[in-house]
């Protein structure tokens, strides 16, 4: 008990390091995505669905023909016949009333035409789904619910054409997953532990602020082992090896387009809310980088490019945690790492959270996250209703290659999990990581058990 409590008021741990590897290299614009070209940003998107479609078609080929035994033949849209037996094989289209639009929204503008109010969800019962490969599109009708997809699934569909030309689905079959590679055991000894927190969504304000500060003021001390109640508590904190900050760090504000429409002579004495912002952030990073090794990601609000994936952001804004260069890893927006031997690979939650609000309240967000493994896709709503980067000769949101152990989503509202079984025996954490700001809570991850704990740094109220 007595060393206990000189480790504890010590405030240093002797924490545990596993093994680290940043795999995001296919999230990073390169010269080579923008081939050079000042024109890029004028692509048209149909290359990138295009690209999809070419690279999922083999596969599903392959798995039809398996699933099938030969004796339903392949066929194109435009060489369907009516009520003969088949399977094809495109990219879904989910037509939806209130979905985004921005011919819309200019002619709503302009007093044209009324926009549809949509809510938190935009799901009706009169949505639909279509089927489209390179020349042509059917709608889809019979055993395939409208609301387990989103625009952009790549699918193999077996039915047969209606003489009301609608294809009448029997059976759906998704792109198969990779199976892992034998070789690649888990790497861990004992218990080891990573920490995911999303969603600080610093204002610039004190008096919003505040209550963040103070939360991650006592995550700081318990990290420490300072707050720690016994030796089993004590004994976990120091094999948490890293913390992954899931984005949105600053928060999504009208603030800065007010500040930046004054007049200049009236902005000369005040300082953007931003600046503020960023300077929390750093004072967060500060206090935690010589602690832990911090995995940094961008979100919505943060500095760095909007369109996904979002690039990292630059050391010039973190100039005190900076000096903690070697413990502050500032990555993108997808990220995936191996850690231990364990593969992680996740988002901020744009992605996740606009799938939700093209789908009915049924649709949970880890039933999304289980489904974008089923897909093999990411965001396969981008670049619908999700914006991204126009690439043109490759799509790096496809998972392809092992399924990640742990697949996480940032700024979500609470902390969810379950474990997805895969079709090879394996097992995938499914992580929803809710926002700190709003619940004061972080998720703990045991990457050899893949067991989830919620620790919470809510700061009681001082009489």
């Amino acid at each position: 008990m007595k060393l206990m409590d000189e480790e504890m008021s010590s405030g240093h741990l002797e924490r545990t390091t596993l093994p680290y590897k940043n795999s995001s290299d296919r999230f990073v614009l390169t010269n080579h995505a923008a081939e050079n070209e000042p024109t890029c940003y004028r692509r048209q998107f149909a290359s990138l669905y295009n690209v999809r479609l070419s690279a999922f078609t083999g596969s599903l080929t392959a798995a039809a023909e398996k699933k099938f035994k030969g004796k339903v033949p392949f066929s194109t849209l435009t060489d369907l016949k009516k009520e003969e037996k088949c399977y094809i094989i495109g990219v879904i289209v989910k037509q939806q009333k209130l979905r985004p639009s921005v011919l819309l929204e200019l002619a709503d503008e302009a007093g044209a035409q009324p926009q549809p109010v949509a809510g938190t969800r935009i799901a009706l019962e009169t949505d639909y789904l279509e089927l489209e490969d390179d020349n042509q599109i059917v709608r889809l009708g019979g055993k395939i619910n409208t609301d387990d997809f989103v625009t952009g699934v790549v699918v193999a569909v077996m039915g047969k054409e209606l003489d009301n030309d609608t294809f009448e689905v029997e059976e759906i079959v998704y792109p198969p997953m990779a199976t892992p590679a034998p070789s690649s055991p888990i790497q861990l000894q004992g218990d080891a532990f990573v920490l995911f927190v999303s969603g600080l969504s610093f204002t610039g304000k004190d008096g919003e602020d505040g209550n963040v500060l103070l939360s991650l003021l006592m995550m700081q001390r318990w990290l420490c082992g300072e707050l720690a109640t016994d030796r089993e508590e004590l004994e976990m904190i120091s094999k948490i090896s890293r913390i992954i900050v899931a984005g949105e760090s600053i928060a999504r504000s009208s603030e800065d387009r007010e500040f930046s429409e004054k007049a200049r002579y009236l902005t000369r004495k005040e300082t953007s809310p931003s600046v503020e912002c960023v300077r929390n952030v750093d004072q967060f990073l500060m206090h935690f980088a010589p602690l832990i090794t911090i995995d940094l990601m961008p979100g919505l609000g943060d500095p760095t490019n909007h369109m996904l994936p979002q690039q990292p952001m630059h050391k010039c804004m973190f100039p005190k945690a900076s000096k903690c260069a070697h413990m502050l890893n500032l990555v993108t927006n997808p990220y995936q790492a191996e850690i231990g031997g364990r593969t992680l690979l996740g988002t901020s939650g744009q992605n996740l959270s606009d799938m939700l609000r093209l789908c009915s309240e049924r649709r949970t967000a880890l039933d999304i996250l289980e489904s974008n493994l089923i897909w093999q896709h990411l965001c396969p709503n981008a670049p619908d209703t999700t914006d991204i980067f126009p690439f043109k000769f490759s799509d790096p949101f496809m998972i392809t290659g092992t399924p990640p152990d742990i697949y996480f989503a940032g700024n979500q509202k609470q902390l969810e999990h379950r474990i997805m079984e895969r079709p090879d025996g394996g097992k995938t954490l499914l992580l929803s990581v809710p926002s700190f700001k709003n619940t004061s809570t972080a998720a703990i991850v045991n990457l050899r058990t893949l067991e989830v704990f919620a620790q919470d740094f809510v700061v009681g109220e001082v009489e």
